[in-house]
């Protein structure tokens, strides 16, 4: 069975993250428009060049590279 999530914002990837530990034979997909999920609240940081994109992703390696 395939599960897709629309929208890869912390609502989304929180869910994409339980939906595989709870059911990790399942395929779980998370679409977004985005290039890399990264939490909104922190986006300021980024603009200001504070953080890079990587170190904005609250994407566990495990769970894949971030790309979408």
């Amino acid at each position: 069975m395939r599960t897709v999530i629309i929208g890869a914002g912390a609502a989304g990837i929180s869910a994409a993250v339980e939906l595989a530990k709870r059911k990790p034979w399942e395929e779980v997909l998370v679409l977004a428009s985005d290039p890399f999920p990264y939490p909104r609240c922190m986006l300021h940081h980024y603009l200001k060049g504070e953080r890079g994109a990587k170190e904005l992703s609250f994407i566990q390696e495990e769970y894949g590279n971030g790309s979408l």
